[in-house]
């Protein structure tokens, strides 16, 4: 099994430290039927908690069945540095792995005009797996999402992408909040309020929490006044509580998010995933991140 490449796959390899785990004080006869580099592999991987057969991570409409060659659930910006070096005509053959709105994004991206060729579904099959394939290569180690070891930020994989959109940009009111408590002058006040969205103002009314002041301030007296330009200084700031929030996760559940998002959010999160050197922040940080999933998912997913 193992010279098949049985532990060199990484679900393979969750999966048989959850059979370990399950049979308790007697999991560990089953590292005889590994070799010596087998039970090093297995060992220095995570175990998770719950069976990866069932887990909830993968119900839902977001990812479905075989989740890890669900492409859908990948930003499709993701794909066009991996499809560049192919024939119009392949490239066309893998547009139609896409529903019909991300194909026509893809299309205008990559200046295509003909219509996508319609694949048997064992071609679709093999190409997805050819995609998901070359998208992975260079992640070693990379769990699929089933298989992610325990973490109280795991429910972001299960949400959609517009609500995980929500999600960044609901935490940095924490830091709004703070904000206007300082400013001064009702106008500017009345400002701000009308560039938030409804779901922002809706999540804006119900903070209660005091919290330390770990970030450094938004400096709204430099706003220039225009709804576009506080919308993206609050979701650049949302992705840098995400970031810290998540620091110490596994890798793979920070590959999965990110891959959620288009590669320049992405980029942004990447480098928020730094450590705040205090536990209590931390705490908090997740805290807030669940809070604003409860808020989501209760009505506005």
């Amino acid at each position: 099994m193992e010279q098949n490449g049985g532990l060199q796959n990484s679900r393979f390899r969750t999966a048989y430290a959850y059979a370990m785990r399950r049979r308790g004080a007697r999991g560990e006869s089953l590292l005889r039927y590994l070799s010596e580099g087998g039970r090093e592999r297995l060992l220095e991987g995570p175990t998770p908690a719950h069976d990866p057969f069932t887990s909830p991570l993968v119900v839902g409409p977001a990812y479905g069945q075989g989740s890890a060659l669900h492409i859908e659930a990948i930003h499709y910006s993701w794909w066009f540095s991996l499809l560049a070096p192919f024939s119009t005509g392949d490239q066309l053959k893998f547009l139609s792995l896409f529903d019909a709105d991300v194909r026509e994004k893809m299309k205008r991206r990559l200046g295509l005009a003909l219509p996508a060729p319609p694949l048997s579904p064992f071609v679709k099959g093999f190409m997805r797996r050819f995609i998901h394939d070359q998208l992975t290569a260079s992640q070693e180690g990379l769990i699929p999402l089933e298989f992610l070891p325990d973490h109280p930020l795991n429910m972001l994989v299960t949400l959609t992408k517009p609500a995980l959109q929500h999600v960044i940009d609901l935490l940095s009111l924490y830091d709004l909040r703070a904000e206007m408590r300082q400013m001064v002058g009702s106008r500017r006040l009345r400002m701000v309020g009308a560039s938030l969205s409804s779901l922002q103002r809706a999540y804006f009314r119900g903070l209660r929490q005091k919290e330390p002041r770990f970030f450094a301030r938004l400096k709204l007296e430099d706003w220039d006044g225009e709804r576009g330009t506080l919308q993206r200084m609050l979701h650049r700031r949302g992705l840098s509580r995400l970031g810290k929030a998540l620091f110490g996760c596994h890798f793979s559940l920070l590959w999965h998010i990110m891959h959620r998002l288009d590669t320049g959010r992405a980029e942004v999160l990447r480098r928020a995933f730094t450590d705040v050197r205090n536990e209590r922040t931390r705490a908090i940080l997740i805290d807030q991140v669940s809070d604003v999933v409860t808020f989501i998912r209760g009505d506005h997913e």
